[in-house]
């Protein structure tokens, strides 16, 4: 579970290294850009109906806001650099420690579904060996297994990050595409 929480957060940093680009072109590459707030997020509020209730909310975050006061960054080149760069690492430590929950996970299973398949394998009767040659079985158990294991091992970790990263950006450019 912390394995698919945190390939979750690298969608959600994924997404957000891709929505610094309003920054960039607003603010950094803008030279005659007022000086203020580094904002990300929507202009207007969106409304949100639920259970007979509507909620009006705002998704704006001040890029300075999400970095210590002691750095003291005020440029919006600074900001927005600092920002990414932070981001991308935090993406990668997440990626990386989650990818390797996932696999973790998946070598648990493989060696419990090796050690059953062994014992049912052992259960078998000597009549069932002479019909089956030995070799045969042991070739089919091995690829089987192995195809299971590439699967569980590196196929759901890529699939979960991918698939967060695109749930999160359909969620934020269906969000930008209203305003």
């Amino acid at each position: 579970m912390p394995g698919v929480l945190l390939l979750a957060i690298t969608g959600v940093l994924d997404t957000f290294r891709v929505l610094l680009l309003q920054p960039i072109f607003d603010k950094v590459l803008r030279p005659d850009a007022p000086e203020g707030p580094i904002t990300l997020g929507l202009a207007k509020p969106f409304p949100v109906s639920f259970a007979g209730h509507q909620w009006n909310f705002l998704l704006q975050v001040d890029l300075r806001s999400l970095l210590p006061h002691f750095l003291h960054l005020h440029n919006a080149w600074n900001v927005v650099a600092l920002t990414l760069v932070v981001a991308t690492v935090a993406k990668g430590l997440c990626d990386y420690l989650g990818t390797y929950l996932v696999n973790y996970a998946g070598f648990g299973l493989i060696t419990d579904l090796r050690n059953d398949l062994y014992e049912a394998t052992m259960r078998r009767s000597s009549s069932f060996f002479h019909k089956h040659p030995t070799g045969t079985i042991l070739s089919t158990l091995i690829n089987d297994v192995d195809k299971v294991q590439t699967a569980l091992s590196s196929v759901i970790g890529d699939f979960l990050s991918q698939f967060f990263t695109f749930v999160v950006g359909l969620a934020a450019s269906s969000l930008w595409a209203e305003n």
